[in-house]
């Protein structure tokens, strides 16, 4: 999980997003969405 959020800091660092359609692009990435569902907590 740490690797997960230090990935996310550093991309917000290197390019921050600066509009909607950026940021529903890069969180719309199949990647991403398969590390958040494999970090998410279960309750």
């Amino acid at each position: 999980m740490l690797a997960f959020i230090r990935f996310v800091l550093a991309h917000f660092l290197v390019d921050p997003t600066a509009t909607y359609e950026a940021w529903r692009a890069w969180v719309s990435n199949s990647g991403l969405g398969v590390a958040a569902l494999f970090f998410s907590p279960t309750c």
